[in-house]
């Protein structure tokens, strides 16, 4: 997907990473995006890209967790 910032009359492009708990299921990560996506959608903006980046080392633990699902 190209950048449409560019392009007139459109809103600027913001990033997130989100890490979740590594037993999270793919059902719940399903049901957050679409929160996510509607909470979105209700104040005028939109969700261009989701990308699931899986389990992952955690630099250093998070509340006893030393592994995390990243969902940018």
């Amino acid at each position: 997907i190209l950048s449409i910032r560019n392009q007139r009359g459109t809103q600027r492009e913001y990033e997130t990473v989100l890490i979740l708990r590594p037993e999270i299921g793919k059902q719940s990560i399903v049901e957050l995006v679409e929160r996510i996506r509607s909470i979105l959608e209700r104040e005028g903006g939109s969700l261009i890209r989701v990308d699931n980046w899986g389990l992952r080392t955690l630099a250093y633990a998070i509340r006893r967790n030393k592994r995390g699902v990243y969902l940018y």
